[in-house]
This record gives C-alpha cells, structure tokens and sequence, in this order.
C-alpha cells in the first residue's frame, strides 16, 4: 500500500462538461480507493464551476466518514481530457472551445467536434521582413492563432416614421444701399417633415472576435482585416491531423457563437437604421437630417455561421540598441500595428510643421479679424489641434503605425 489512496474517474456535470476527477486521500486504508472512485463518480449531479469551489471537497469527506474512512487530507482535481487522444488538456474556465494541442481536435468543452476553418500563417521569413521594413532587426517573434466568428446575417424589415429634412428655396428681396433699393437673391433653408414609411432588406458580413480582452490583439484593425479578406482570400477548413503540427499555437475561444453575435447587435442595428434612412430620403424633396421611427420589425436571420483562426505573429526588433513591438496577420503577413523607430530628423520635421501650423494659423486669425470672415474662427482650433499633434508625436519614443 502506498502513501495515499487515489482514484480517477470520468464523469458529465450537471452542465455538461466532460472533464475528468482525480482524488488524492491520506492515510491510505483498505478500501479506500474503491470507494473515493464511487464518491467521484457521484459528484457528477455538480456543475463544473462548483466541483472547482472547496464544498465539494467537504461532501466528498462527509461521505468517506459515513462509509467509516477517516482521512487526515482529501484533495480533488479536475481536468479536461481531449476525446480523440486522451490528452490532458490545461483550460481557463472562460474557454468555450479549445484545440487539442497534442492531436488538433477542435471542439467545445462539451466534447462536441467543430469544423472551422483557418488563413495559413506567413513563415517567419516574411516577419523578419517587416522588420526590416521597419527600419530595424528581428528579435523575437511568436506565432499565434486567434479564434474569430464569422456571420452572413440577412436583415428583412418594414418601418414607419416621421422624416425631417431641410429644402432650400431662393427668393429675391429688396436691399437698400446708398438711397437706393436693390433686390439681391437670397437663399433660405427650410426645415420640414413628412410621414415615410417602407421595407428593408440587405445582407452584412460581420466578425466577432472569439477571446476576451481582444484589445490587446488590435480588436479593429483585426477584425476589419478578417472581414475584408473573408470576401477577397477566404480561408479554407482543415482537419485535425492537417493541424498537429501547429495545434500548440491555437488559443482557445473564450466566446461562444451566441455571445459573438449578441455582441454584433449594435453594429446590425446600425446598419438598420442606415437602410431605413436610405429608404426615407428617397421619399423626400430635400436633404434629409433624422427619421423619428414609429414602428419597426425587423427579422435577422443568420444564413452562414463559422469559426475561424487567423494566424498573428507578435514581434519585437531592434532599431539602434532600442526595442519595439508590432504585430503582422494573415497568409500575406500584413501589418496591423508596429511602432516605428523616429529618427532625430524626423524629429526636427515634425517640429518645424508644428511651428508653420502655428504661424499659418495666426495669419488666417489676422486675416478673418481684418475682413469679417467669420467662419474663418473654426479653423483656428483646428490648426492649433494639427500644431499640438505634431509638437507632441515629436517628443514620443516611438510612433504607432
């Protein structure tokens, strides 16, 4: 007999997450092991977040002092073991879907396979590249494959409403100068409204980013980047055994489809609205400004679901003894966010803009006093503005590209 008793066992939460318990009890008694095998396999009516907390711990010892087992310690672990290979896999309790890094099986916690699909990765040849590009030398570099959700949403719809929009109309009216009547033409703008009513319908491709805290991947630039080359360079579906070779670099997803397409809700209420408008302006004589929506359904239908990984290599170079970071994406090794070494002459560059900015805006200020122009005071925050930009982007260690 050794040290300890302990027993292994697979089991379905009450959830319905495979995941595997192992339990670990001191001093060892005979018995002992059969029956911690039985206690395991009954902790199986928990969910998974509750057979991670300390009171399952606690009933499983209740249980062993009611078969007549006094143990002086009890720990219980609970891991995931891939369907395919077995391999113990290491997840976050965030992860809504994993890759295998051992075999490549894709799939939720749930043990469900997925079929998804992925952009190949550039070699690391082409960040060294950028690097160079850059201006700089390659140091490290990491390659990762980053979940993303793709939709094909169709939106279908009618609405009623008030539109408000603005005619312009000329009219001459008369103007005395010097004793003397002139009628001159003047332009009034008319403010107006009018009942609008009709239907909608488009289609949009929308990607969802499948992590949290997707900020620090470039959340924008990426997932314009998975959208735009989702129409011109569609990725292709790979299975497991196409992937073992770089399954270890897959990170898992952390949002579920649902999740990601309530997070695009507001991006397709957008484009709702921007149809409605559409459809209203062509119902109105002038520029319109607003639509005061009355009634509105719409139905959203989702034709096209996917998961996609989109390879991004994380990179630092060296420029003059001095380290930097950018990030490249994709087959074609675009570059999404870099900062870039700023040299003392670009430096002195920037500076001098600021300075003609400066002095260019006090002029157009002269100007605007000495001949009434008063439109001409708006663009004076915005040549300030410019100044401040390039002043300060002069003073910066490095500049984000």
């Amino acid at each position: 007999m050794g040290e300890y008793s302990k027993a292994i066992v697979s089991i379905t939460t009450r959830d319905g997450r495979q995941v595997y318990l192992s339990g670990v009890a001191k001093p060892p008694q005979p018995g002992l092991d059969e029956a911690l095998s039985s206690i395991l396999a009954s902790l199986s009516n928990h969910s998974y977040s509750e057979l991670n907390g300390d009171r399952v711990v606690l009933e499983a010892r209740k249980m062993l002092e009611s078969q007549g087992f006094k143990v002086e310690s009890l720990e219980i672990y609970v891991s995931h073991r891939c369907p395919m290979c077995g391999a113990s896999i290491n997840i976050t309790p965030e992860t809504v879907i994993y890759v295998c890094p051992y075999c490549g099986w894709t799939g939720d916690v749930y043990g469900h396979s997925l079929a998804f699909k992925v952009w190949p990765a550039p070699p690391r040849e082409a960040v060294e590249e950028a690097a160079r590009r850059l201006g700089g030398v390659l140091d490290n570099a990491t390659l990762y494959y980053v979940p993303f959700w793709v939709f094909r949403v169709n939106v279908t719809g009618e609405y009623t409403g008030t539109a408000v929009y603005t005619v312009q109309r000329t009219e001459r009216v008369p103007v005395r100068r010097n004793r003397e009547t002139e009628w001159v033409t003047v332009v009034r703008t008319e403010t107006r409204t009018k009942k609008v009513a009709g239907k909608i319908r488009f289609e949009t491709l929308k990607g969802a980013f499948g992590r949290l805290y997707a900020e620090i991947f470039g959340a924008g630039e990426l997932k314009s980047w998975v959208e735009h080359s989702w129409q011109t360079n569609p990725p292709k579906e790979m299975d497991a055994s196409e992937l073992k070779k770089y399954a270890e670099n897959f990170l898992s997803a952390e949002v579920s489809d649902e999740e990601a397409l309530g997070l695009l809700r507001k991006e397709i209420d957008t484009e709702i609205y921007r149809a409605i408008e559409t459809s209203a302006a062509r119902q109105v004589e002038g520029a319109l400004t607003e639509v005061q929506i009355e009634y509105l359904s719409t139905q959203v239908y989702t034709t096209e679901k996917h998961l996609v990984y989109v390879p991004y290599w994380f990179f630092t170079y060296k420029v003059k003894g001095n380290l930097y970071a950018g990030s490249l994406v994709g087959p074609t090794a675009t570059v999404i966010r870099a900062e870039r070494y700023i040299s003392n002459a670009e430096r002195v560059a920037k500076m001098m803009s600021a300075w003609v900015a400066v002095l260019v805006t006090g002029a157009f200020t002269e100007f605007a006093l000495r001949y009434d122009v008063g439109w001409g005071f708006l663009v004076v925050p915005l040549g300030l503005l410019g100044a401040y930009k390039l002043a300060s982007s002069a003073f910066e260690a490095a500049e984000v590209v």
